[in-house]
């Protein structure tokens, strides 16, 4: 655990992109959540199953979520009908399949973004490793060498760079996502 923790130190060298790859995963789950829940009102205008509401509803104290979901499912209706009685159900539905176009868009994009941010944090600090590998390396003594193969030496930095890469740095990707 104590290896981890000092792996994981390496990364807040990065904070910065650290932090934009957080805010763009969490900006990915919002998206995706969103365009989700925009699809709904599209199969309700398309199978003419949405029950009009010509009440505006009003907010009442939510005691429990059920409440507070009905008023959501209300004030939803509520929209819908009022924007098919003003611009009818053909734009309307290119209205809201063009809002979730772009929510779709979107959420990619940033999910592009995390995944560039995530990916320059994980090559950094296999660098960072990989020179502090190099540093001790050069700092040995002579007599290291003589007595170790140098096939085996390269073999051996090389896959404990690849076991770290693989194993610590993905559970940080996961952390962070």
């Amino acid at each position: 655990m104590k290896q981890f923790w000092k792996i994981f130190k390496l990364t807040l060298n990065y904070k910065k992109t650290l932090i934009a790859s957080i805010v763009f995963n969490l900006l990915t789950v919002v998206f995706s959540l969103v365009s989700v829940g925009v699809l709904s009102p599209i199969l309700r205008i398309i199978f003419s199953t949405s029950e009009e509401v010509y009440a505006n509803p009003s907010f009442q104290s939510v005691n429990n979520i059920d409440s507070f979901k009905n008023y959501i499912g209300n004030k939803v209706n509520y929209e819908i009908t009022q924007a098919n009685i003003e611009i009818g159900p053909a734009k309307l539905l290119a209205i809201v399949l063009g809002v979730t176009a772009l929510l779709f868009l979107l959420k990619n994009v940033f999910r592009y973004l995390a995944s560039i941010a995530i990916t320059f944090i994980k090559n950094s600090v296999e660098k960072d490793i990989r020179n502090t590998m190099h540093t001790k390396v050069l700092h040995l003594p002579m007599n290291y060498f003589s007595d170790q193969k140098k096939g085996d030496l390269i073999s051996r930095f090389t896959s404990d760079v690849s076991d770290i890469q693989w194993a610590v740095l993905t559970s940080i990707q996961k952390l962070i996502q």
